[in-house]
């Protein structure tokens, strides 16, 4: 009896083993490369910078100051593009573009740290010969890039907004669950993508052409490498500690706006409250009732917000 039983859990592992095998190969988006005939179909502005291919976009005066927008973890370039006409109608020159892996720009085979997408930043200024020292606006991961940057480069940047910026890590228990070896692959195809892509549309069902976005967020996992690009992040320093870039970049008198929303559970309250000690200078607003989202869930008080800020 207990052999019998023994033989069966042991059929029951492998079906189970089977079954999710056949789950992972079955269910991979990924179907083409992201390459030269691609953009072209695409359309949209690229330049190469020393780790691969950067899409980004200009609107603007050619003579107003310099506003780079940088976004989330997940979500491209097209997260802040309902600001671009407020901005521009502000007098400023706007650069939007998207982070290596997401959106149009290259899926790098490098480690996806805080340096590569520094580096990117960086090199991007450089490439479209942006002079002077540009503001940052940034959001969620995205902020802890634009920490990163400034605390590496002081000089090469003027006044920093963040918007729910990432602190020291996120809290997302799926986020943990894809860090672990072996399964780490097949959860991040089975179930982080399917629940990233829910989170995404949740956010634009607060905003304008929800349909749009979200097709357009679904597209960036069918291009090849995007899986590793994420797998790699979680196993760089990209998603760590980074109060002491914010203590750097918050010093020599640099202005910066923090703001949040009341309701955001990814980008806790004690996490802006480390922020905030790590830049005691910054100005500080909470949206209340708003999320994480708040870029769009609140676009017209945060764009009144920055605009207010940049020119006060």
């Amino acid at each position: 009896m207990m052999r019998w039983a023994g033989g069966l859990a042991l059929g029951v592992v492998v079906l189970a083993v089977v079954a999710v095998t056949m789950a992972y190969w079955l269910s991979g988006r990924e179907t083409a490369p992201l390459d030269a005939e691609a953009r072209a179909r695409l359309g949209g502005d690229y330049i190469r910078l020393s780790d691969g291919v950067t899409h980004y976009k200009w609107a603007g005066p050619i003579d107003g100051p310099v506003v780079v927008f940088i976004h989330g973890g997940t979500v491209p370039h097209w997260t802040w593009e309902l600001h671009v006409p407020g901005m521009v109608k502000a007098g400023f020159r706007v650069l939007l573009y998207d982070l290596y892996g997401r959106g149009y720009s290259d899926r790098v085979a490098a480690p996806h740290d805080r340096a590569l997408y520094a580096r990117q930043l960086g090199d991007l200024l450089d490439g479209l010969q942006v002079r002077g020292r540009p503001h940052l606006v940034a959001t969620s991961f995205g902020g802890a890039i634009a920490a990163h940057f400034v605390a590496q480069n002081p000089r090469r940047a003027g006044s920093l907004v963040l918007v729910a910026p990432m602190v020291n890590s996120v809290e997302i228990p799926i986020v943990k669950l894809l860090k672990l070896p072996v399964i780490g692959p097949v959860l991040l195809r089975l179930v982080g993508i399917p629940a990233f892509e829910k989170r995404a549309r949740a956010f634009f069902a607060l905003g304008p052409e929800p349909e749009r976005y979200g097709q357009l967020y679904a597209e960036q996992f069918t291009w090849e490498g995007t899986e590793q690009v994420f797998l790699s992040i979680l196993k760089t320093d990209a998603m760590g500690d980074y109060r002491p870039d914010y203590r750097k970049a918050g010093a020599g008198g640099r202005r910066v706006l923090i703001i949040r929303g009341s309701r955001d559970t990814e980008i806790t309250a004690e996490a802006i409250s480390q922020a905030r000690q790590a830049m005691p200078e910054a100005e500080y607003v909470e949206l209340p009732g708003i999320g994480h989202g708040a870029v769009i869930e609140a676009m017209q008080r945060v764009n009144d917000l920055i605009v207010g800020f940049l020119k006060s």
